[in-house]
């Protein structure tokens, strides 16, 4: 069964930055994909490249090769997984430093006057330089440079509109604007084209925070048609995912809509996360990747109730041997020292005025780890 959550009414100022923080995303979703080999499994057919396809070794720059695993012909490529299902075909380049390079190119029949959309997933193989690219059509550039992730085998869609005026085929390319002496390394997948499909889901923003040990997902729609549930998934390498959650859609609505879930039990260290937007007849999109970074030490410790009135308990304790709680002026209103035989520990804050405070844990002098601390 779906979870709905609660949808709350925010204050004009907080609607204010999410919407000058936020870009409006393009919506990247089509009726049906006109490029016969864009998820790269047909191996090197039905596309075009001005770069040389050079299998198991891509080296110098401006070479390609279609594989299951980037490091396979670069030994200092990370080792992605294809965006399509993990395990299949992508097709890896190692850029150039020449702007206006196709690097990737295909020739599609086209209705006369209609909407199209152009879409491709991106990531970096290198974290030097990441690619810049443009998309172009018949050899004109259809809209701004977009930029390939600093993080390797983190996949993020881009997508621009194209109305075919009286063209009745379309030459379609992605094109090379970085011109980088090193770097440029990223690979390309589920590249689509097609006839605009009906927009069931109109997001307008999405990130994620930090809130103490919990990651707090944020997101807005403007428009919700047909709109079925939202799938949050969640991911420690950006390549395999897992829902977490499901979200009520709107079904059809009108006029901003602001949603918000909290992963209170997060992965150590970083954590990706994507939508999955789902529309009643089954049709889905995905959000682009937001990841936020998890202290590595927080599932070792807990500490509880937070926020308290008197009394906390800390678990995890023979890990440590001292305890500071440190207020906002930078002083140590409290400390104890720990037995390191100690797993759970019991502190009392009764007469530690009300505030927000730095709770430090602390082993040999060395910081392993510190939250904030409310005390009421």
């Amino acid at each position: 069964m779906k979870s709905q959550i609660h949808i709350k009414g925010l204050a004009s100022a907080v609607i204010a930055v999410i919407l000058l923080s936020s870009q409006v995303q393009a919506q990247c979703s089509i009726a049906s994909n006109l490029l016969p080999n864009g998820t790269f499994e047909s191996g090197n057919s039905d596309f075009t490249s001005a770069y040389g396809y050079n299998p198991g070794n891509l080296v110098p720059e401006g070479k390609y090769d279609v594989v299951t695993n980037p490091r396979a012909d670069h030994g200092s490529f990370a080792a992605c997984g294809d965006k399509t299902a993990g395990t299949g075909k992508m097709m890896v380049i190692n850029g150039a430093p020449t702007a206006g390079v196709n690097v990737w190119c295909s020739t599609i029949s086209t209705t006369a006057n209609s909407d199209y959309i152009f879409s491709t997933y991106v990531t970096s193989v290198h974290a030097t330089s990441p690619a810049v690219l443009q998309f172009s059509i018949n050899g004109v550039a259809l809209g701004s440079n977009f930029n390939a992730s600093g993080t390797t085998c983190a996949w993020n869609q881009f997508c621009q509109t194209w109305n075919s005026g009286a063209a009745t085929s379309a030459n379609i390319c992605i094109v090379n604007q970085n011109t980088a002496a090193t770097g440029n390394d990223f690979a390309l997948d589920d590249i689509k084209m097609g006839i605009v499909a009906p927009l069931y889901v109109d997001l307008i923003s999405f990130f994620v925070k930090k809130d103490q040990t919990s990651a707090e997902l944020h997101w807005a729609s403007a428009t919700e048609l047909d709109h079925d549930y939202y799938s949050i998934e969640r991911s420690a390498d950006a390549q395999n995912w897992e829902s977490i959650a499901v979200i009520e859609g709107k079904g059809n609505i009108s006029g901003m809509t602001f949603y918000q879930y909290k992963d209170a039990e997060p992965f150590a260290g970083k954590n990706y996360y994507r939508l999955k937007m789902v529309d009643k007849s089954g049709l889905a999109d995905y959000s682009s990747i937001k990841f936020v970074q998890m202290d590595e030490n927080y599932a070792l410790y807990k500490i509880y109730p937070n926020p308290t009135f008197s009394k906390v308990t800390l678990l995890g304790a023979e890990k440590i041997d001292e305890v500071q709680l440190v207020n906002s002026l930078g002083m140590v209103v409290y400390q104890k020292k720990i037995e390191h035989l100690e797993k759970e520990v019991a502190m009392d804050f009764s007469n530690i005025s009300q505030g927000i405070y730095w709770v430090k844990l602390l082993t040999n002098d060395e910081l392993m780890h510190s939250e904030t601390l409310v005390k009421k």
